[in-house]
């Protein structure tokens, strides 16, 4: 069963996808090309820059195309199985850094495990017995993440 996220952790998600110019991901046998040749033939598109994958990707290939606006498309593909793939494509109204797509990714992630139960957006340390919500660090996104995961809050 889905849970809705809570409305603090949901307006920093957003103010951070706001931040990034993000407007949203496929996910697909289907790579920027192929889709936007059945969606919208006639659109140009063209590779402006690589970033290093992950341990089991391809790299990230940054394109870039006009579709009601300058769009960039970070596309990452990666094996899910023995014969199958899946290629994640992050569309973006402003260019995309490594580190923007790799935190929208982190993000994502996140966002799938609060939703399925897997972490709480409140917890207790488990060094100093306090309850604290995921979001009361300070820091990078990261390490919010890192401290969530640890169920740990820094004291």
């Amino acid at each position: 069963m889905l849970k809705e996220l809570d409305n603090r952790t949901e307006k920093y998600f957003e103010a951070i996808r706001e931040n990034k110019g993000y407007i949203g991901c496929n996910h697909g046998w289907y790579g920027i090309e192929e889709i936007l040749a059945k969606k919208s033939p006639g659109t140009e598109v063209k590779l402006v820059k690589t970033y290093p994958g992950y341990f089991n990707s391809d790299d990230i290939k940054i394109y870039k195309y006009w579709l009601e606006g300058d769009r960039f498309c970070a596309e990452i593909a990666y094996q899910t199985d023995i014969d199958d793939f899946n290629i994640e494509t992050h569309i973006f109204s402003k260019f995309p850094s490594e580190k923007d797509v790799k935190e929208i990714r982190s993000i994502m992630e996140l966002e799938f495990d609060f939703k399925f139960n897997r972490l709480n957006p409140e917890f207790t340390c488990w060094e100093c017995g306090h309850k604290v919500h995921w979001l009361d660090f300070k820091g990078k996104i990261q390490d919010k993440i890192d401290n969530l995961k640890e169920k740990y809050c820094g004291c």
